[in-house]
């Protein structure tokens, strides 16, 4: 096992990290979320909700396989944080994953058909968004605050983790444009009840994660 993996292990959900910095981001959090209820853009506050429900069984997966094979996750937090949720997951990086979807609702541009460099805005931006969350994972992996222990899952082997964040981003895109806000409210409630149903079996019954 890496020493990130064994350090995160001893962090894992320990209350010792407490600091003050947490409640001004918490609070940002529920202002950016505010302003968009009171906009009356319910569209996006779901998308927004159910996005963090699938980041929550992603990184959960992510857990599962330090589990497995008892070497390491595919990323792994091994710097100093307020409060480890899972072993590749603090807070911090959680309340940045709740504004992600509004930051990039906000980029796109009203008009769905407008090109950029001849292609679709709602591929250019996501993708865009992506490569800059990918830029971010290396420079906390430089400075040693987030582990990668996988050849194919690190520098310069990219590809997958820029899959990984420009996915999600493009499918949301498309998801809050196309699907109705039934659906939409279906299918945060559900990514939030798989996330709910992962942690009670593999965290608090089996304690594999």
């Amino acid at each position: 096992m890496t020493e990130a993996s064994i350090t995160a292990l001893g962090n894992l959900r320990t209350p010792n990290s407490f600091e003050w910095y947490l409640v001004p981001f918490l609070a940002l959090v529920i202002y950016a979320y505010s302003l968009e209820v009171r906009s009356g853009h319910w569209d996006r506050v779901i998308t927004g909700i159910g996005f963090f429900g699938g980041e929550l069984i992603w990184e959960m997966f992510n857990a599962l396989v330090l589990h497995f094979t008892q070497y390491a996750a595919l990323w792994t937090v091994s710097g100093k944080s307020v409060f480890l949720i899972f072993v590749g997951l603090n807070v911090e990086i959680a309340l940045m994953f709740a504004l992600a979807p509004l930051a990039l609702f906000n980029a796109l541009p009203a008009d769905r058909g407008r090109k950029i460099l001849g292609l679709s805005n709602r591929i250019v931006i996501p993708v865009c968004f992506g490569l800059f969350c990918v830029m971010v994972e290396i420079l906390l992996n430089r400075w040693g605050a987030l582990a990668w222990a996988y050849r194919w899952w690190s520098w310069p082997n990219v590809w997958l983790i820029i899959i990984a964040y420009s996915g999600p981003f493009t499918f949301i895109a498309w998801f809050n444009d196309r699907v109705s806000l039934k659906n939409k409210a279906f299918a945060a409630a559900a990514c939030w009840a798989l996330a709910g149903i992962g942690f009670v079996v593999f965290a608090v019954f089996l304690r594999w994660i």
